[in-house]
């Protein structure tokens, strides 16, 4: 969870706080549709109405530099969610730029070049002599 690196990593949210509400939004509404059905819960009717959303949402392209803010949907408590290519395009670009963030995070703590073993991520699981073919997948 995003949440849970900054915390272990003791960084800050500060570049991507405005960035915060249409996260939690999209996490909850992800979180609905894999575990609830589509069904939308009161954490993420609550996300919705927040008041700290729509000025995000207003400040997105100048805030971003993207070229559009994520299209939200209306969210009623009990119903289904229903999202759209357009959701699942805001969504990445949330988490975009939030892995962006990271990304800094990562550079600035030596992180980038070794997983939660400590072995090199760019190292490849298997030996580069070996052969996979698509009937062995």
């Amino acid at each position: 969870k995003v949440e849970n690196f900054y915390q272990r990593h003791g960084a800050t949210r500060v570049r991507i706080s405005h960035l915060w509400a249409v996260y939690r939004y999209f996490r909850l509404a992800r979180n609905c549709i894999a575990h609830r059905e589509g069904i939308a819960s009161r954490a993420l009717v609550e996300a919705y109405a927040a008041p700290e959303l729509a000025p995000t949402l207003e400040r997105w392209v100048k805030r971003t530099s993207e070229m559009a803010a994520p299209l939200l949907v209306p969210i009623e408590e009990g119903k289904l969610v229903s999202f759209t290519h357009r959701q699942a395009i805001g969504a990445s670009s949330t988490l975009r730029l939030i892995a962006l963030d990271i990304g800094r995070h990562d550079q600035k703590s030596g992180l980038a070049s070794r997983g939660r073993t400590g072995r090199s991520i760019t190292t490849p699981p298997m030996a580069s002599n070996t052969k996979v073919g698509l009937t062995q997948i």
